[in-house]
C-alpha cells in the first residue's frame, strides 16, 4: 500500500532579522551609513535561520498522527510546506492523495466574500466540481451552526465563528488528507469536542490526518501515534504514550530554583511574559506547593505600549493534558488590568489550593478580552503539588490516581 505521506531529510532555513522597533532617527542614520558605504565595500553577511532540519517519516494511509512540540519548534513551518505554501530549502516530502489543510485564522478564505461563496471557492481551489461541493453543503452549514451568518463576508467573522466554518469545510469537502494546525483551541468546549469527534470519524472511513496541537489529553485521545519536534529536528516518532510523555518531560525547565518556574529574557514582541513566579504568603518563593495551602502566582509582563483593559490567564492542566483550572482577570472579574510601559506584576491570590498530590502543567497568557492572546506561554513548566494529611486521615490524598482534587467535606451518618 502506497504511504498517504512522506518526508525526506526536509529542511528550511530563513535570513534571520533582528526584531526591534527604529525611531525616524535610526532610519536616517542608517540611509546615511548607506550612501557613506564605498560603493565597492563589502557587504555584511546575512545570517541564516534553520527552522527544520533533516525532518523525515512516514504516515500510512488511514492514520491521524499528533504533531507536537513547544513553540518554534517547527510545527507551522513543516505543514506549510506539506501544504505547498512554502517550498523546503532542502529534502522532499509526497503527498498522495486531494488535501485539505487547516493552519490559521485567513488561511484560503477570500475576506471579501461570504461564508456561502467561500465554500465554493476552497471547494474549487481543491479541484472538486460544484455538485461534490453541494453535496456536502448542508453538512457543512449544520456543523459549524452558521445558517444566520453565512451570506455575510467573512471579514467580519470573530476567529471562533470563521474557524467553525474553516473547520467544516476542511472536515467535510472530499479529501484524502487532511492537515490541521492548532486550530481547535480557538472554538469553546463543546465545539472542540465535536471537532475531535469528527476527526475520528474520519479516521474510520479512511482519510489521514496530521494534527497540531498543545492539548496532550486531545493528542491521547485521537492519535495512535505522534510526531515530536525540538528546536526544528525530529526527536520523537512513535506511540503517542511514549512520545507525550517524552515532551511533557522537556517541558520541565532544567533552571527552575526558588520559585520560579518560567523565565525567558529573549521574547519579542509588544507584549510579552518575562517570568511566572510562585510565592507564599510572605512572599518568599516557593519550588512547589502542599494541598490546601496557599500560594500566589505572580506573571511578570513587560509591554512596550499602553493598553488600557487586558486579560492575564492561567491554566493549569493535568500531565496528560486535560484541563484542571482557569484562572483569569475577565471576564466577570472587578480587576481589569492596565499595562503601562515597562514591567508589571500581576498577582493571581489562591487562599487554599485544593489540588491533590501530583505534577500539573502550567500555561500563562496575556489577552485582548474576546479578541486575541497578545502572549501566550503554553506548558511553562509543572507545577508540583506536595501531599497534605488533610482530611485527618490515614492517607494524603490522593490514594488513587484519578482524583485530581482535594475539596473540604464532612460525613454524616443517620439511622
Amino acid at each position: 500500500m502506497a504511504l498517504a505521506l512522506a518526508a525526506e531529510n526536509l529542511g528550511k532555513d530563513y535570513l534571520a532579522e533582528t526584531l526591534r522597533y527604529r525611531t525616524l532617527r535610526d532610519g536616517v542614520a542608517g540611509v546615511l551609513d548607506r550612501l557613506a558605504r564605498p560603493l565597492n565595500g563589502a557587504r555584511p553577511a546575512r545570517r541564516v535561520r534553520t527552522v527544520l532540519d533533516k525532518v523525515s517519516f512516514e504516515i500510512q494511509p488511514g492514520e491521524t498522527v499528533g504533531l507536537i512540540g513547544k513553540n518554534g519548534s517547527g510545527k507551522s513551518t513543516l505543514l506549510k510546506i506539506l501544504s505547498r505554501i512554502t517550498p523546503p530549502t532542502r529534502g522532499r516530502a509526497a503527498l498522495h492523495g486531494r488535501t485539505g489543510s487547516l493552519l490559521e485564522v485567513g488561511t484560503g478564505f477570500h475576506p471579501e466574500l461570504t461564508g456561502r461563496e467561500n465554500i465554493f471557492f476552497i471547494g474549487a481551489i481543491l479541484g472538486m466540481s460544484r455538485g461534490e461541493i453541494l453535496r456536502a453543503f448542508d453538512s457543512i452549514v449544520s456543523f459549524a451552526d452558521m445558517e444566520d451568518h453565512l451570506d455575510k463576508p467573512v471579514k467580519r467573522y470573530s476567529s471562533g465563528m470563521f474557524m467553525r466554518l474553516a473547520f467544516s469545510v476542511a472536515a467535510h469537502l472530499e479529501t484524502e488528507i487532511l492537515l490541521l494546525d492548532e486550530v481547535l483551541a480557538v472554538g469553546d468546549m463543546a465545539f472542540q469536542q465535536r471537532c475531535f469527534a469528527k476527526v475520528g470519524e474520519l479516521t474510520r472511513f479512511g482519510r489521514t490526518v496530521l494534527l497540531v496541537s498543545h492539548n496532550m489529553h486531545a493528542v491521547r485521545n485521537v492519535c495512535r501515534c505522534s510526531l515530536l519536534l525540538d528546536g526544528g529536528r525530529l526527536v520523537g516518532d512513535g506511540a503517542t504514550a511514549a512520545v507525550a510523555g517524552q515532551y511533557e518531560l522537556s517541558c520541565t525547565p532544567s533552571g527552575q530554583h526558588g520559585g520560579v518556574f518560567f523565565e525567558d529574557q529573549h521574547a519579542q514582541g509588544d507584549v510579552v511574559i518575562r517570568k511566572v513566579e510562585l510565592l507564599g504568603k510572605t512572599g518568599a518563593p516557593l519550588d512547589s506547593i502542599a494541598t490546601w495551602a496557599y500560594v500566589r502566582i505572580r506573571v511578570h509582563v513587560e509591554s512596550r505600549i499602553v493598553l488600557d483593559r487586558v486579560a492575564v490567564a492561567i491554566h493549569l492542566n493535568t500531565e496528560s493534558g486535560a484541563p484542571v483550572m482557569r484562572l483569569s482577570t475577565m471576564p466577570g472579574s472587578n480587576v481589569p488590568v492596565r499595562l503601562r510601559q515597562g514591567t508589571s506584576y500581576v498577582d493571581c491570590e489562591i487562599p487554599a489550593l485544593y489540588l491533590a498530590a501530583g505534577q500539573f502543567m502550567v500555561r500563562a497568557g496575556v489577552a485582548i478580552p474576546q479578541s486575541e492572546w497578545l502572549a501566550e506561554m503554553r506548558d511553562i513548566a509543572r507545577l508540583e503539588v506536595q501531599p497534605a494529611n488533610v482530611f485527618d486521615s490515614a492517607f494524603h490524598p490522593p490514594a488513587m490516581p484519578e482524583n485530581v482534587i482535594a475539596i473540604p467535606h464532612r460525613w454524616s451518618i443517620s439511622p
